[in-house]
């Protein structure tokens, strides 16, 4: 059994040197880091009414990039998460144009959207059954219903893995069947200020992380800063009519590569699967600590 359980992810993915430099830990009169808890607390909230202003400035730019595109959701809404992640994608405007221009879909072998519904539905009965053995009141949530009382722990499944809440926080877990890590999907959940934490499942990597929002909260700030000032630059850069087109690109696993998928997800997934519970069993108390303590 091969589990890599990373705890303090910013200090495993991010060196403190480079959060430091773009203020994350670093006093901007003094030029030392900051590691008090307290003073970063403090920093942290008053950072919050220039969070909320950047959100809404990215979403406003978003807005535009989509009128501009005819960039849309089938729903008529903005694609509002593709865009940033085209924003964040390169530094050329003239790439992130084109990209926008062109708007790739990616047609992906069935087995993986089937391993990611699989693990999803097997985390949220484990969780249920988990919680509640230790005297949680549990409730899953599957969009019909809108009052849940005084539930302990509130498990909503999504898209992309589990929401959890608890005492009026939220925990994310996503769900990572195969390889690839974005850094721009991760960043967008903790545009939802109430998300306090996520855990990171990356199953194909044996992997559990934990990302919290008050360590990344400065580093979030200076990512939505760069996408803001590209988009008003791809706003402005002068672009020849165009027609917009989806591009299917197919992609289908071997027979052996199957094989290997599936067994491999089979093996990762039931290997991990116990440290997640565990993980999420110490964020639901750390999060209760917190709040007693408050």
């Amino acid at each position: 059994m091969h589990i890599k359980f990373i705890d303090n992810v910013t200090d495993n993915f991010i060196s403190r040197g480079w959060v430091g430099f773009i203020g994350g830990l670093m006093d901007e009169y003094t030029g030392k880091f900051i590691n008090d808890e307290k003073t970063m607390d403090a920093r942290i909230a008053d950072e919050d009414s220039h969070f909320e202003y950047l959100k809404s400035s990215l979403d406003h730019v978003c807005s535009e990039i989509a009128k501009r595109f005819s960039f849309y959701l089938p729903n008529g809404e903005p694609r509002t998460a593709a865009i940033i992640d085209i924003l964040a994608s390169s530094p050329r405007i003239e790439h992130i144009v084109r990209k926008l221009q062109r708007q790739h879909r990616l047609n992906i072998d069935a087995v993986y959207l089937e391993n990611h519904k699989l693990a999803v539905g097997i985390l949220v009965e484990r969780l249920r059954n988990f919680l509640a053995k230790r005297g949680f009141e549990i409730l899953v949530l599957t969009g019909a219903e809108s009052n849940h009382g005084t539930t302990d722990v509130l498990i909503v499944p999504t898209r992309y893995g589990v929401n959890l809440q608890h005492n009026g926080k939220k925990i994310v877990i996503e769900v990572k069947t195969g390889k690839s890590l974005s850094y721009s999907q991760l960043f967008r959940y903790f545009f939802d200020v109430s998300i306090t934490s996520m855990i990171l499942w990356r199953i194909k990597k044996r992997q559990v992380a934990v990302l919290r929002r008050k360590r990344l909260q400065l580093m979030l700030q200076a990512y939505m800063e760069m996408c803001i000032l590209r988009g008003k630059r791809v706003l402005s850069f002068r672009t020849r009519e165009h027609q917009n087109f989806a591009m299917p690109k197919n992609f289908t696993l071997s027979s052996k590569k199957l094989e290997n998928t599936v067994n491999d997800f089979a093996e990762g997934l039931m290997e991990t699967l116990p440290v997640v519970l565990d993980t999420v069993l110490g964020e639901i108390r750390s999060t209760h600590t917190a709040q007693r303590n408050e």
